[in-house]
Formats: structure tokens, C-alpha cells, sequence
């Protein structure tokens, strides 16, 4: 059975009360969950953990109004991007962008695997890379996490995110261009930005 059509299984299971279908989910989704939120607030993990919680403690509480879904991966993020923002609208945090209110600086970082003879040339591109990535906006950040390394839809991303595709596409189209200028970022890129 393939790993989507398991999820949508026990999200049907855990939306008609079964306990352990619930219990599965949080095992199989919490670690991906929680490593997208960290980022929102990377030295603050147990902020992340309750935000976490409080999500899931609210999809139990109201199993019966969860509607189905055709992705419990897309469906959970939104959900928790949502618990975020809702405790990021405090006024210790607010931040804004563009023409509209951001409540958040999106941190991304990298985490290779390097082989012993590479590390030192590996942590000097990935280090290079880290800085190049951190000024890009925050949206493009997210963007970018969402679509390579959480493998999201550009729709989803845009669901999640409240934009339209559109948007999504042009934030991915110009947070590539900024990477893709750099010769070393192009080899790189591909293979060694996602890994955490």
C-alpha cells in the first residue's frame, strides 16, 4: 500500500475515534513536523514541541468535525503552520513583510552527511551556502524547505502558506535565481541542501 493511501487510512481511522490509528499518526508525522516548525523559533524547541502538541491535541478533541483528506502531510502542515502563526501574533515578535504582516523569521539550516576526507570542503560550502540562504526572505526560505525537502505540492505550499501558486512559483523561481548565481551552488544545490 502506498505510503499516501496508508496515511489516508488512518486519518479515516483516527477521524471514526481509533486510538491507536491516532497514535500512529503522531509517531509517523511529529519528527517532520517538528523538524519544519523549529525553524520558526530554533531556540525555543520546547515552544516548538507545545505547538506540536497543542495540534494534535485539538485534531483528538475535534476528530469528528476533521474532514477527510487527500493529504494528511499537507493537511497536518498547514494545520501546525496555522498553531504557529496564531503564537507568533504576539507583539514580542512581529516583524513585517511586504505589504503584509509576518509574524516570523524562517530559519533553514543544512546538515550533511560528509565523508571524513570531504568534511572540511563540505562545512566550507555548506557554511557558504547557509549564509547565502539566511538573507533570502523568509517566505522564500519556507518555500523552498516545503517544496525539496517536505516534497509539498507548489498548491499545497500555497495553501499552507495563505498565497496563491502563482505566488509560490515566483518565490521558488527567485530564491533558485539567488542561489544558482553562485557556480559552487549549482552542484551543491541539488544534492546537499535539503539534508537534515
Amino acid at each position: 500500500m502506498p505510503t499516501n493511501a496508508t496515511d489516508i487510512a488512518l486519518w479515516e481511522q483516527f477521524r471514526q475515534g481509533d486510538a491507536a490509528a491516532y497514535e500512529q499518526l503522531y509517531r509517523r508525522f511529529a519528527p517532520t513536523l517538528y523538524s519544519y516548525a523549529v525553524r520558526f523559533a530554533p531556540h525555543e524547541p520546547e515552544w516548538v514541541e507545545d505547538c506540536i502538541q497543542e495540534l494534535f491535541i485539538y485534531l483528538w478533541q475535534h476528530r469528528t468535525q476533521v474532514g477527510p483528506t487527500a493529504s494528511v502531510k499537507h493537511y497536518l502542515f498547514k494545520a501546525l503552520r496555522r498553531e504557529v502563526m496564531r503564537r507568533f501574533r504576539r507583539p514580542r515578535r512581529l516583524i513585517t513583510y511586504g505589504s503584509e504582516e509576518a509574524t516570523y523569521e524562517f530559519l533553514l539550516s543544512l546538515a550533511g552527511e560528509a565523508d571524513r576526507q570531504d568534511q572540511e570542503q563540505r562545512q566550507e560550502q555548506s557554511a557558504h551556502l547557509r549564509r547565502i540562504i539566511e538573507r533570502l526572505p523568509s517566505q522564500q526560505k519556507e518555500a523552498l524547505l516545503l517544496r525539496f525537502h517536505d516534497e509539498l505540492t507548489p498548491d499545497e505550499i500555497a495553501d499552507i502558506l495563505s498565497v496563491s501558486a502563482r505566488t509560490v512559483y515566483r518565490l521558488l523561481d527567485r530564491a533558485l535565481a539567488t542561489l544558482k548565481k553562485n557556480r559552487m551552488l549549482q552542484t551543491l544545490l541539488l544534492a546537499a541542501l535539503w539534508m537534515s
